[in-house]
């Protein structure tokens, strides 16, 4: 009797019937003959009967993939696999299903790295990184079901474009701010080793999506990766990565951000020495040449050491390009094809002419404009030329304006004032450069242009307490930093200091416990406060608008330009630090003359260790409740050195650990102007 197989769940109905006895769905007209006793032998294969035929890599839209899975369409493939858009009808909501070849599932290793990919990736929950929800294995056939994402690749927007046609930068500039922020993050985990434009996905509402860490490796895991595996995309690999896959580390995918970033800018991917994006589009500042050197430098020591550091790069930039009109670099040469036959040379000669007079008529215009603005800042030197609403940002023209406007007024306070006058010193040098850059028509860079800012507003920034430590480097666990100038209290904070923020009526904090320690001394407001947690000393940094400081601000003003291992060398001098249970308790601030860092804050080898804003484990993602990092030492524990650190949890409070607080200078435009009045 012939039978008749239902296309939905492969349920074999008798003749004669229109509705599947199972299911119910509607049955076809097609029938078939009695299973034979082969095919009766290979329906018993389990697998073979509930999993859809995925040899050639296809998977048919209406299909049950998993018991699970509907499938609706595929929307990509590659050598190793397919991704399908799919509806979970588990989680009644469509996902992404990324499914191995199965004759790529005999590798072990293949396996190893794929099922890594979701390990890693079910780790990582960022706003910028495509989400997992599960990982599993249907018949032969290995899958992890993602966050779909409504939207293109970079890759695709870049194919949709018309040649020579190019991203507005402003695009571009939030891309990459998003794209840092997502390896910012997933750098605690992992290196991603595979950032490239196919990887990065773009939502409609211009949210960046990061996917597929497919052949990244747990920082920790060191078995997947052979030393003579190369695994990657060729154009995008870093010089490391290319000798050893097993041993690259955030600095790779640096590396890649930086060769994608040329590509998205000029439509080229560099090559041997590549000319600077500026010259090939001419509408790029030269600024970001500069960011896409030293993304791809060789040489790991010479980049960007953090994805962080090339995000508080881009971040100048692209804040100056949002205030702004929208910054245009497209060029599509069909639109000029379709006007050439309009611009003949006699028209464009006569254009030409006529600009020129036009031209001519307006320079003469806005230079008299110009004269009567300088002749009214002559008569009125304290009238303010550059007016700023809420809604506005200057331009970099303005915001010099602001610096010679404020140079010209700390000259007065550095007449009457040491202080004033050496920072004084330390920006004019920076100024001049700047105006000889702005008046020969260079580009200025913004890290110029903020450090004179820094120094500048110093000047009249309330500072009571605190010393000004210059812009310089400090190196923290092998790595280098560039420090912007900042304010740090000379003194670790004393108990008058730290009472008087708990007894004011606007906190009324709790006092910390009593240390319990035999001080023998007649100045007990001048000891440092201790038995303080690290959320004891965040609030009061907080009431007075300050904050902790980081590990490497707290290394600058320990050690200052040079490296040193003692506030007076590197060599150690007996009694010249209370270290080392000599004491047996701590002591008023400034009791150790010699304890004084060349920036000149006391105490930061001895007397009490200090809390710092900065994490012990940058794997923690406790936020406020991770582990931070304790620097300085103190009167019980041996002597040390200045760069020797240790760790405490954030709710510990202890006889030995204190702080001090630091400040950031304020250079926004609106702040420059309220100390001009």
């Amino acid at each position: 009797m012939a039978q008749v197989r239902c296309s939905k769940c492969n349920h074999i109905n008798p003749d004669g019937a229109t509705q599947c006895q199972k299911c119910n769905a509607p049955l076809p007209a097609i029938k078939i003959s009695p299973m034979t006793a082969e095919t009766k032998k290979a329906d018993r294969i389990p697998y073979e009967k509930n999993t859809p035929n995925f040899q050639q890599g296809t998977l048919h839209r209406g299909e049950i993939f998993g018991s699970r899975y509907t499938v609706v369409k595929l929307i990509g493939r590659g050598g190793m696999g397919s991704i399908y858009k799919v509806f979970d009808n588990t989680l009644k909501e469509e996902v992404a299903l990324k499914l191995l070849l199965p004759q790529f599932a005999k590798d072990p290793m293949i396996v190893d790295r794929f099922l890594n990919e979701a390990r890693i990736a079910r780790k990582l929950s960022h706003p910028n990184i495509v989400r997992v929800h599960d990982i599993g294995i249907a018949g032969n056939i290995l899958y992890i079901s993602m966050e779909y994402i409504e939207g293109k690749s970079l890759r695709g927007i870049l194919e949709s474009m018309l040649p020579g046609q190019r991203l507005p930068l402003k695009q571009i500039l939030t891309y990459f701010d998003q794209l840092c922020s997502a390896l910012e993050y997933a750098h605690q985990f992992t290196v991603h080793r595979d950032i490239k434009p196919e990887n990065v996905m773009v939502t409609p509402q211009n949210t960046v999506k990061l996917m597929d860490f497919g052949i990244s490796k747990l920082m920790a895991d060191t078995r997947l990766t052979g030393v003579s595996v190369v695994m990657g995309t060729p154009f995008y690999m870093s010089p490391e990565q290319v000798r050893n896959s097993r041993d690259v580390d955030a600095r790779s995918d640096i590396y890649s951000c930086g060769i994608m970033l040329y590509e998205i800018l000029t439509g080229q991917v560099p090559t041997g020495i590549p000319k600077p994006a500026s010259e090939l589009v001419k509408e790029l500042p030269p600024e970001l040449d500069k960011i896409v050197e030293k993304c791809i430098q060789p040489e790991p020591q010479n980049r960007f050491q953090s994805a962080g550091e090339l995000r508080k790069a881009i971040e100048p930039l692209k804040n100056l390009v949002l205030a702004g009109d929208e910054v245009s670099i497209s060029h599509p040469t069909k639109r000029i094809k379709k006007w050439k036959t309009f611009f003949t040379p006699q028209v464009i000669g006569w254009s030409l002419i006529t600009l020129i007079l036009l031209f001519c008529s307006a320079g003469l215009f806005f230079a008299e404009q110009y004269r009567e603005q300088l002749l009214a800042q002559e008569t009125i030197p304290e009238g303010n030329l550059v007016v700023l609403n809420s809604n506005q940002v200057p331009t970099v023209s303005t915001y010099i304006k602001l610096l010679l406007r404020l140079a010209e007024k700390a000259k007065d306070r550095a007449a009457v004032d040491d202080e004033a006058r050496q920072y004084l010193s330390w920006g004019e040098p920076l100024l001049k450069q700047i105006q000889t850059k702005f008046n020969a028509g260079e580009t200025v860079p913004l890290d110029l242009l903020f450090s004179c800012a820094r120094y500048l507003s110093a000047i009249f920034c309330e500072h009571e307490g605190m010393v000004l430590i210059p812009e310089g480097n400090v190196t923290w666990n092998n790595q280098q930093y560039t420090i912007p100038a900042f304010f740090i209290d000379i003194n670790e904070v004393t108990q008058e200091q730290y009472r008087k923020f708990c007894t004011s009526g606007s906190v009324n904090w709790e006092l910390p416990p009593s240390p319990d320690l035999d001080t023998n001394t007649d100045n007990q407001d001048l000891l440092p406060i201790t038995m303080v947690n690290y959320f004891d000393a965040l609030a009061f940094a907080s009431y007075y608008k300050k904050s902790l400081p980081t590990v490497w601000q707290w290394l600058r003003a320990a050690q200052g330009e040079r490296k040193i291992l003692y506030p007076w060398g590197d060599v150690w001098k007996e009694n010249s630090a209370n270290v080392g249970s000599v004491n047996n308790t701590p002591l008023p601030v400034k009791s150790y003359p010699d304890d004084r860092s060349p920036t000149g804050c006391f105490d930061m080898l001895g007397n009490v260790s200090e809390w710092t804003s900065t994490p012990a484990n940058p794997d923690c993602s406790q936020d406020n409740f991770c582990p931070r990092v304790i620097m300085g030492g103190d009167f019980a524990s041996p002597q040390t050195s200045l760069a020797q650190s240790r760790s405490a949890d954030p709710e510990m409070r202890s006889p030995l650990i204190g702080f001090r607080c630091v400040k950031e200078i304020p250079i926004a435009p609106t702040q420059l102007m309220e100390y001009l009045k």
